[in-house]
């Protein structure tokens, strides 16, 4: 059955490169890196760990388990890559349209879901003010984190359940934070350069119409995900809640750096 899923939202992927999983008695299987990295070698892989991320509280600390946090603040703590993050992050849903939906194409027709965003976060890491932090808990975590000097993008989710519980150690469920490397050619895909159309002009401009400045306005653009990444999150939800993720992480930047 075909399967496609649209959301309302800006387009993102991430770049993968060299192996770097810390722990070899944690390492993914072949399908688990597919799953998770789009790849079959950790040749291509990105830099990885197995982390088990922590609600901070004031009674104490609380594993992310897979459910929905839906919070006016956090406070997140995850060990990962021989340092403790501790991201600060308020709900944050300014940069959605109000009722937006999630269209799922199927061979039956489309079907029309509400996007959760009670449980949409943005924020810094702890201690590092030019830092970004763009966090979903409705399915476990789900984090892009934008760092300074240097260091680049981490990003966090959840395993799947399959996975999760080969890598269970009583301390929650289970999570994959990864990074990517710096390649020699930059951080640039090669592709072939757009054809150069000519320029054809109207004996008159259009009637330019009226425009309400007081009015709120949006920016309208779709973000489409194909079959296969819908099967290798293991369904509609999965995939949902990584769009909803990215789209959260790229929005807040543009809405930091206008």
């Amino acid at each position: 059955m075909m399967l496609k899923i649209v959301v309302l939202a800006v387009l993102a992927y991430t770049a993968y490169s060299k192996p770097g999983v810390r722990n070899k008695d944690l390492e993914f299987a072949t399908e688990e890196l597919f799953r998770y990295f789009g790849v079959e070698s950790h040749e291509k892989a990105p830099e990885y760990e197995i982390v088990y991320p922590l609600v901070v509280e004031a009674e104490g600390k609380r594993s992310v388990g897979k459910g929905a946090t839906a919070a006016s603040f956090l406070e997140l703590e995850v060990e990962a890559f021989g340092e403790t993050l501790n991201l600060i992050v308020d709900h944050d849903d300014s940069n959605y349209a109000p009722g937006l939906k999630v269209e799922i194409y199927t061979d039956e027709g489309i079907q029309k879901v509400p996007l959760r965003t009670d449980c949409v976060y943005t924020g810094k890491v702890a201690g590092e003010k030019d830092s970004l932090a763009s966090v979903t808990v409705c399915d476990g975590l789900m984090a892009v984190i934008f760092r300074n000097h240097g260091r680049g993008e981490l990003y966090i989710e959840p395993l799947d359940d399959e996975d999760a519980v080969k890598r269970d150690v009583g301390r929650g469920h289970p999570h994959v934070a990864y990074r990517n490397r710096p390649v020699e050619r930059g951080a640039f895909c090669e592709t072939e350069p757009p054809p150069t159309l000519p320029l054809t002009f109207a004996d008159e401009p259009p009637e330019a119409l009226p425009i309400d400045t007081k009015a709120t306005k949006y920016l309208e653009l779709a973000f489409i995900s194909d079959p296969d990444l819908n099967s290798r999150k293991g369904g509609t939800s999965a995939t949902t809640t990584c769009l909803n993720t990215l789209f959260n992480a790229v929005s807040f930047r543009m809405t930091v750096y206008q």
